[in-house]
């Protein structure tokens, strides 16, 4: 036999990176450790069970990040609420579909609360542009705001010329219109 065979054969790393993944997963998920780069490495240290969930995870279905086990997490530096994932649960979907790690690359923005914000930042990297998600609630209060001014400044030209603009108040129309179809 030549030498390096031997060599492989005495080698803990080699034969267990040998070893088809179907078998190493389950045992790697049971015990909590890793196979590679270092056999029995922890996959978590206790008080760093979590990691925060990429960006990509925003555009799954609900039933599917609950499963996951997303839990909301302070993030102190950026100063708001994020979504974290166990990093078991990490560890096993790169395990099991390798090609999460290669998202996990492309969209490693952290999910802020708002999860709507966060795939719409998602979608605005591979299109190039800017996507707005339509806050039916925001958009009220910006039209009852904007409709308050110019009710302010129809009756502050009316005062000062004795007529109405037209304009202004035809734009204020417009949004009561909206308003009185719901």
């Amino acid at each position: 036999m030549p030498i390096k065979d031997l060599d492989y054969l005495w080698n803990v790393r080699d034969i267990v990176s040998g070893i088809s993944p179907l078998i190493k997963f389950p045992i790697e998920y049971f015990y909590k450790v890793k196979t590679f780069p270092t056999v029995g490495e922890p996959i978590s240290t206790p008080g760093k069970e979590y990691t925060y969930a990429p960006g990509w995870m925003a555009a799954l279905p609900d039933s599917i990040k609950k499963h996951l086990g997303l839990k909301k997490a302070y993030d102190r530096l950026a100063g708001q609420e994020v979504v974290k994932i166990s990093k078991l649960a990490m560890y096993t979907l790169e395990t099991v579909f390798p090609t999460t790690r290669d998202l996990n690359m492309m969209f490693p923005q952290k999910i802020q609360l708002s999860q709507d914000k966060a795939l719409s930042r998602m979608l605005a990297y591979p299109t190039g542009m800017q996507w707005k998600v339509l806050d039916v609630a925001q958009e009220q209060k910006n039209m009852i705001y904007e409709a308050e001014q110019l009710r302010r400044e129809i009756t502050m030209y009316f005062k000062e010329t004795g007529e109405i603009h037209q304009a202004k108040q035809k734009r204020l129309d417009e949004i009561l219109i909206q308003f009185s179809k719901k």
